[in-house]
């Protein structure tokens, strides 16, 4: 199965990517307890700030509760330009501002920064949005995912002119294989 990221906020609507599973890591929980890069406390708040921006909806309860009886896959993620959907190889740009334009200095810095430095990146997180259904009172698509976590890291990704990263994706059942 291929999942497909939602276009919600601007890395996502400047960057197309498609995540196929490699394999199971394990519970999301159990994951999230020992993953450092942001850590549970850290995801848990990402996610209430996804809720919030994206679907105006405040959640309340435990992470444990939202990601009870989800599993947690390392992936890989194709990433395309998204008005061209050709891989950032392909594309004659020359700097961040050609790829992704921000006005917020310290974001433009840490993308450099990754960039830089160069893959392998830490590995972004992305939820299934299914995880999500009962709170934002909406039926979702089975292979629409949400980035929670590694924007500037994808960013980096494209200017390093990367085809693919490394990503976790966090799912709401277990996946077959």
């Amino acid at each position: 199965m291929i999942f497909h990221q939602l276009p919600l906020g601007k890395t996502e609507k400047t960057v197309s990517i498609e995540v196929t599973v490699n394999e199971r890591i394990g519970p999301a929980y159990d994951f999230l307890e020992v993953n450092q890069i942001p850590g549970k406390t850290v995801f848990y708040e990402l996610v209430k700030t996804v809720l919030s921006r994206y679907y105006a909806v405040e959640y309340h309860d435990s992470v444990a509760k939202l990601f009870k009886e989800s599993y947690a896959y390392a992936a890989t993620a194709e990433l395309y330009d998204s008005a061209s959907h050709r891989h950032f190889d392909e594309l004659p740009h020359h700097g961040l501002r050609d790829i992704y334009q921000t006005k917020i200095l310290k974001r433009r810095r840490a993308i450099k920064k990754y960039a830089k430095t160069g893959p392998p990146f830490p590995c972004p997180l992305y939820i299934q949005e299914k995880i999500l259904e009962n709170i934002i009172d909406k039926s979702s698509g089975d292979a629409d995912i949400i980035m929670v976590d590694g924007a500037r890291r994808i960013i980096a990704g494209c200017l390093c002119r990367l085809r693919t990263m490394d990503v976790v994706l966090i799912t709401k059942k277990k996946l077959k294989g």
